[in-house]
């Protein structure tokens, strides 16, 4: 079960000192957006994490969207 993962993964997380609450969720999260920077288009994106339509993948690539004028503010 999603709670039972999300347990497994809490005790892996302090065995290797993570200070973040490790969760299936941020796992997702975690995927969708190395794999949106990694160049996987988002409808490919969207079907991996078996989303019922794109918009509700949008939101990862709104976060790339933060890290690009985020990275262009650096380059100044």
């Amino acid at each position: 079960s999603n709670q039972k993962c999300n347990d497994q993964l809490k005790i892996i997380a302090n065995l290797a000192k993570l200070h973040i609450n490790l969760t299936m969720h941020v796992g997702r999260h975690t995927f969708a957006t190395w794999a949106l920077t990694k160049g996987v288009g988002i409808e490919t994106v969207s079907k991996m994490l078996a989303h019922s339509n794109v918009t509700m993948t949008e939101k990862y690539a709104q976060v790339l969207q933060t890290s690009v004028i985020q990275g262009f503010g650096k380059l100044k």
